[in-house]
């Protein structure tokens, strides 16, 4: 039986398991039998020292990932739980100059930046406002919406994106719907086309350095794109790694970062999370229980996404004007 490593799971790794090869070191029965196997532990290190051409350094630069460099050339099961966004990173992001709401009058001093995950009924639609100052990013509103009706969330959410450069939303599936709704050339009056870029979370991203971003995840395809979630969770994770975002703190969105678990499969990875209660307030309404699916996370990531200028958009853009009275917080005042 010969393979690299896939994960903790299935009975590959369960066999290793038990053969005392899960540990990242070359086991002291290398080479010897045990349990009826003939143990062969063999790592890069191993490999380029017997003459197998492998330059490390650079398959480090290129695949730009620690895990999947481990688990690809040391012989290392990627672990199939734990935050894909550690509680450190997100701690470090945490910043009192972060806000929930948006601060009545404020005035930006960079571009703003928008970012839609969208709900109708078991999900909620959040949409998650950054301020890009030099090239650090600072959460100015995380806005949630619950049970609403598409035209009743492009109506509230209107307002905001029209401040935006640029806002990257969901447009999968329903997702569709309120995206059409946004880019409608008949109504520009009240919403804001050009200004939103749909994105297909069951499609897939072009890099713009296929050398580079091509190996960095083992779901790269052939014709040099990734799976555009991804793309989205690794961008993010990046950005906090290099210190480039500000986030409020809060409880709830704590506990949706921390949601999003990079599990493996036989293609490559995935990126998802379970549902998890929160108690929430629906526009206007009193607060009530409700379920999250990490959506904070991706209106977060999206948000990221619309920052990068690479991104290609449609620029037909109009001039970006402030809100009169929306709280951040699901409704008007």
């Amino acid at each position: 039986m010969l393979s690299t490593p896939n994960g903790e799971q299935g009975k590959f790794y369960d066999l290793c398991k038990e053969l005392g090869l899960v540990d990242g070191v070359a086991p002291e029965n290398n080479f010897g039998m045990v349990k009826g196997w003939s143990i062969h532990w063999i790592d890069a290190d191993m490999a380029i020292a017997d003459g197998c051409p492998i330059n490390m350094a650079e398959m480090r630069q290129l695949i730009q990932d620690d895990d999947i460099v481990n688990q690809e050339f040391y012989c290392i099961f990627l672990k199939s739980s734990g935050a894909w966004l550690p509680l450190e990173l997100i701690q470090q992001a945490e910043d009192d100059g972060a806000t929930i709401l948006y601060p009545s009058g404020y005035h930006p001093r960079g571009d703003l930046y928008g970012g839609i995950d969208v709900g109708r009924v078991r999900d909620a639609t959040i949409f998650w406002l950054k301020e890009k100052i030099g090239d650090v990013l600072w959460t100015r509103a995380v806005v949630d919406l619950h049970s609403m009706t598409f035209p009743e969330q492009a109506k509230l959410l209107a307002p905001m994106v029209r401040m935006t450069k640029r806002t990257a939303m969901d447009s999968t599936g329903m997702g569709i719907a309120l995206f059409d709704m946004f880019n409608d050339p008949k109504n520009r009056e009240n919403y804001c086309p050009g200004r939103v870029m749909g994105v297909n979370f069951a499609g897939s991203s072009r890099v713009r350095n296929e050398a580079k971003e091509k190996n960095r995840a083992t779901s790269a395809q052939s014709d040099g794109s990734v799976n555009m979630k991804t793309d989205l969770a690794i961008k993010i994770k990046r950005s906090h790694e290099g210190a480039k975002e500000r986030i409020p703190y809060d409880l709830q969105i704590r506990t949706e970062l921390q949601a999003i678990k990079r599990v493996p499969t036989a293609s490559g990875v995935t990126f998802d999370a379970p549902r998890v209660e929160v108690e929430t307030a629906v526009a206007g309404g009193t607060a009530r229980k409700s379920y999250a699916h990490a959506d904070r996370f991706w209106a977060h990531a999206l948000a990221t996404y619309a920052a990068d200028d690479g991104s290609v958009i449609s620029t037909d853009f109009t001039a970006p004007q402030q809100p009169s009275a929306f709280t951040g917080s699901g409704g008007y005042l």
